[in-house]
């Protein structure tokens, strides 16, 4: 073969090697310098990644597979579940008549201390307690329930807090009836009077000390709620 057959033989290749090159840069896409390819979830799971791939075919012409980043869920696409907060529960009509129960076992016996060293013996004792057990649990249940329209605390501190007022609410509902129960049963005035004394001290103690006591121990009326929701939750 000649010099000159070579020279056109390397020129015809070099001519179909460009009209080649001109083909294929035709055939792709306008845009930038690569193009992506996506590939189908179902093969992306198979290849072990969490989501789909990118397949980048940039200029070199060397495919490079790039993990397509997970969206992020802003404040908009949160369910509202997520953020909901703790509420506190309204007191049950069983924890309004365990805490009854447990404040009038003690507020009976003080009732019958005063009557049998006041009221003038064990007699006079036993007609006070069986009277205060006979009446003062409706005064208290009642003052229960009016206490349970209120918001309810946050927390046991915010119970606590807000301790002294329900006692003295209580301390001022409770005077007119330990005064009219007394003065019926003894017939002496000044005895009821005392009586209302008395009961402003122990009765308030003792209502302090039984709510307390159930705030601590066993006041779930006291203590907010589990919410309902949880973060990412149907």
């Amino acid at each position: 073969m000649t010099r000159g057959m070579r020279a056109r033989l390397a020129a015809c290749l070099m001519a179909g090697t460009l009209m080649a090159g001109t083909l294929m840069a035709g055939m792709l896409p306008a845009g930038p310098a690569h193009a992506e390819a996506v590939v189908p979830a179902d093969l992306a799971t198979a290849a072990g990644t969490a989501g789909p791939i990118a397949v980048s075919a940039p200029a070199d012409g060397v495919a490079r597979p790039e993990t397509a980043r997970p969206e992020t869920a802003g404040p908009e696409t949160a369910g509202p579940e997520a953020a909901a907060p703790a509420e506190a529960a309204a007191p049950t009509f069983g924890q309004k008549a365990g805490k009854t129960a447990t404040y009038q076992a003690m507020s009976s016996f003080n009732d019958f201390l005063y009557g049998a060293i006041v009221g003038g013996g064990l007699a006079t004792g036993g007609l006070l307690a069986a009277a205060s057990l006979v009446t003062e649990p409706i005064i208290h249940y009642l003052h229960e329930t009016a206490w349970g329209q209120a918001p309810p605390p946050a927390d046991a501190a915010a119970a606590m807090e807000r301790l002294p007022i329900k006692t003295a609410t209580y301390a001022a509902a409770n005077a007119g009836r330990v005064f009219t129960a007394t003065w019926l049963l003894t017939g002496n005035p000044v005895i009821a009077v005392g009586m209302v004394a008395f009961n402003a001290v122990s009765d308030s103690l003792t209502f302090a000390l039984n709510d307390a006591a159930w705030i601590r121990f066993g006041g779930a009326d006291e203590a907010p709620s589990t919410a309902m929701g949880s973060a990412g939750a149907p």
